[in-house]
């Protein structure tokens, strides 16, 4: 009866153990499918994959998955969160060399900018950016964690966009 009464003991202390609040459980899902297949729309909610994305910038999975942050704090309140975090990400603005001149066809610029990006990503010398940024997010009417309003996210977004354009 001890053993039976101890090992109960040890498993609701360890459901107790990982109570992490839901906020930072969607953000590091959300990271997660990120890194893997690219989409980044799911942080808004939306379901299915950022064909757009791919097809525009083939680079930014490959990007996606040398991103690494850690959570250094979640406060969570109701329906509002903020996930402190230091991520580290590939800085492919310190490869771009192409000017983002109005007068050169778009296709043209992007295609320029793939093949750039693609390049500077094989650099053994990979230059990285590392920041500690607040992520804010917030509980959808379909109680999902989803990124607050693109404003109060700029720095994040921009640092895991990876200068697509």
């Amino acid at each position: 009866m001890k053993k039976i009464l101890f090992i109960i003991l040890i498993l609701l202390a360890a459901g107790c153990i990982n109570k992490s609040p839901q906020s930072e459980k969607a953000f590091i899902s959300y990271m997660n499918i990120l890194q893997e297949k690219g989409e980044f729309l799911q942080f808004l909610g939306h379901k299915g994959n950022d064909g757009k994305i791919t097809e525009f910038a083939p680079y930014f999975v490959d990007s996606a998955k040398k991103i690494e942050f850690q959570i250094i704090e979640t406060k969570e309140d109701k329906d509002r969160s903020v996930i402190t975090i230091l991520i580290k990400s590939p800085d492919l603005g310190y490869y771009d060399s192409l000017p983002n001149d109005p007068e050169i066809d778009f296709e043209k610029r992007v295609n320029s900018k793939i093949a750039l990006m693609k390049e500077a990503l094989k650099q053994k010398d990979l230059k990285f950016q590392e920041k500690t940024i607040s992520v804010y997010m917030i509980l959808s009417k379909d109680k999902q964690w989803v990124l607050d309003s693109i404003d109060k996210n700029e720095e994040f977004i921009d640092i895991i966009n990876h200068k697509i354009f």
